[in-house]
C-alpha cells in the first residue's frame, strides 16, 4: 500500500473509531442518566438531551470555522462560512443568550426583542440603531454566502446528496420540536410532558442530523456533490 493510501486509510479508521466512542459515549450516558433520574428527566430542561443538542451544534460549528481557512475560495469557502454562521447561531440559541442580551442582564446595552422596548422613547435612538446594525450583518452573514455559493439546490435534492438530505430532514425535526413546544403542547393539545419530550427528542435528532450533514458537506466540494447527483440522476433515467 502506497503511503498516501496508508494514511488515508488510517484517518478513515479514526473517523469510524471516534464515532463509535461517540455513539458509546451517549448511550451510556444516556442510560446512567436514566436509570438514575428516570428516562423522562432525559429530556427536561437543561438536561441529558438539551446537553447532546448543545454538543452536537458545537461539534458542527467548530468543524465549520476549522475548515473555513482550509477550503478553497469561492462558492465552497462561501458555503462553509454560512454552515459556520448557521450552527454557532444555533448553539448560541440553545445557550438562550437572547436571554442574557436582555437589559435585565446587559443593563444599559441590552437589547429586548419585544415591541414595546423599540417604542419606547426612554430607550436611547443610538442603543436601538447599534442593535439595528448588529441584526443587519447577521442576516448578511446568512444571506450573502448563499448568494456567493448559489448552490444547486434542486439538482442536490432530487440527485440525493447525502448531505443536503440530511441538514433537510434535520431541519425538519426542529421545526417539529418548535411545533410540540409553542403550538400543540404546553398543555395545549396534549400534556405537558408528553410535548417536552417529543420537542427535546425531536430537537436532539434535528441537530445530530444537521450536524452530520457539516461534517460531510465541509470535506467535498460543491461542484463534485453537484456532479455526483446529476451522474445519479442520469443513472436512475437510464
Amino acid at each position: 500500500m502506497a503511503p498516501g493510501q496508508a494514511s488515508s486509510e488510517r484517518r478513515r479508521w479514526l473517523r469510524i473509531g471516534l464515532a463509535v466512542a461517540l455513539a458509546l459515549t451517549l448511550g451510556v450516558t444516556a442510560a446512567a442518566y436514566a436509570i438514575a433520574y428516570g428516562w423522562v428527566n432525559l429530556f427536561i430542561e437543561s438536561a441529558w438531551a438539551e446537553l447532546v443538542q448543545l454538543l452536537a451544534w458545537l461539534l458542527a460549528a467548530c468543524m465549520a470555522w476549522w475548515r473555513l481557512p482550509r477550503t478553497p475560495r469561492g462558492r465552497d469557502r462561501a458555503m462553509t462560512f454560512w454552515l459556520a454562521v448557521v450552527c454557532s447561531l444555533c448553539a448560541a440559541r440553545e445557550e438562550d443568550l437572547h436571554v442574557y442580551l436582555n437589559p435585565d442582564r446587559m443593563g444599559d446595552f441590552g437589547v429586548s426583542f419585544r415591541i414595546a422596548w423599540w417604542l419606547d422613547g426612554g430607550v436611547p435612538l443610538a442603543l436601538k440603531l447599534a442593535w439595528v446594525v448588529i441584526a443587519a450583518v447577521l442576516l448578511a452573514a446568512l444571506l450573502a454566502p448563499l448568494a456567493r455559493a448559489r448552490p444547486r439546490l434542486a439538482l442536490l435534492v432530487l440527485g440525493r446528496d447525502p448531505g443536503v438530505w440530511l441538514f433537510g430532514v434535520g431541519g425538519g425535526f426542529l421545526v417539529l420540536g418548535y411545533l410540540f413546544d409553542d403550538l400543540i403542547g404546553r398543555g395545549l393539545l396534549m400534556s405537558l410532558v408528553a410535548s417536552q419530550v417529543l420537542e427535546e427528542g425531536s430537537e436532539t435528532v434535528g441537530a445530530a442530523l444537521v450536524s452530520a450533514s457539516v461534517l460531510l458537506t465541509t470535506r467535498r466540494r460543491l461542484d463534485e456533490r453537484e456532479a455526483a447527483a446529476a451522474a445519479r440522476l442520469r443513472g436512475a433515467a437510464a
